[in-house]
């Protein structure tokens, strides 16, 4: 998803150059993200962190010019356009409302919120805004969903239920996706992008299951969502 009341800063400038800051120095940014944004036009210049040891480390292994010991000196450095916020999922939307009482557009990893009440909280706040808000789905945008879009969109008409898979694998009990006090369990139902494409529907149910090894550390279902649930092993998509 990604909500957009104005024109972007970086869109206003004679270039589309833009500098990102990210909030914390998270695996996905580190492995992931940052090396992304690097083989654009763009540049990450700022990173900060709870540990500034391990910020520092970071910055030096991926040449980021600016390290800050808080989340909140990042936000108000000027020479930062976006931020990209992979925070735990329970400080996603704080921290990208933050990001936006400071002028910056914000990048945020899934699930942005971490239920559907939040969700249309966050959107009424980044709506009396001029900041672009959008939600990093990696798949979203890939060619081969685009492709199964087009698939649908020739050879099937009238679908009236669409049920997708979303798994990964953990290796430890005390990860912090297991975490429900930090809002972890939550994650975006795959079917959040044939929704768009296949209508409004008029039900989204899921069903989560999470293990190690042969023990069931928790479970979960959740009906007419459209954000939210637990990390996502099965989504239905109905009509009425």
């Amino acid at each position: 998803m990604h909500w957009r009341t104005g024109t972007p800063k970086f869109l206003t400038r004679r270039s589309s150059y833009m500098r990102f800051g990210i909030l914390s120095t998270a695996n996905i940014g580190v492995k992931h993200v940052i090396p992304a944004i690097k083989r654009t036009d763009h540049e990450v210049t700022a990173i900060s962190s709870r540990n500034p040891s391990r910020a520092r480390q970071v910055a030096e292994k991926c040449d980021i010019r600016e390290v800050y010991e808080s989340y909140e000196s990042l936000l108000s450095d000027s020479d930062v356009d976006a931020v990209y916020n992979p925070l735990p999922n329970g400080l996603h939307a704080e921290w990208t409302k933050r990001a936006v009482d400071n002028g910056r557009d914000v990048l945020c990893e899934k699930p942005l919120t971490a239920d559907t009440d939040e969700a249309h909280d966050l959107r009424s706040y980044v709506k009396s805004t001029d900041c672009l808000v959008m939600e990093g789905l990696m798949y979203a945008y890939h060619p081969r969903t685009e492709r199964a879009l087009e698939l649908v969109s020739e050879y099937l008409s009238g679908v009236s239920s669409v049920t997708a898979r979303f798994s990964f694998h953990l290796d430890r009990t005390d990860d912090i996706r297991l975490d429900a006090v930090a809002g972890e369990l939550c994650s975006h139902a795959p079917a959040d992008r044939r929704v768009g494409k296949l209508g409004h529907p008029g039900r989204i149910e899921t069903e989560s299951l999470c293990r190690h090894g042969d023990v069931a550390l928790c479970a979960g279902r959740a009906d007419d969502i459209l954000i939210g649930g637990l990390d996502t092993l099965v989504a239905g998509w109905r009509q009425p």
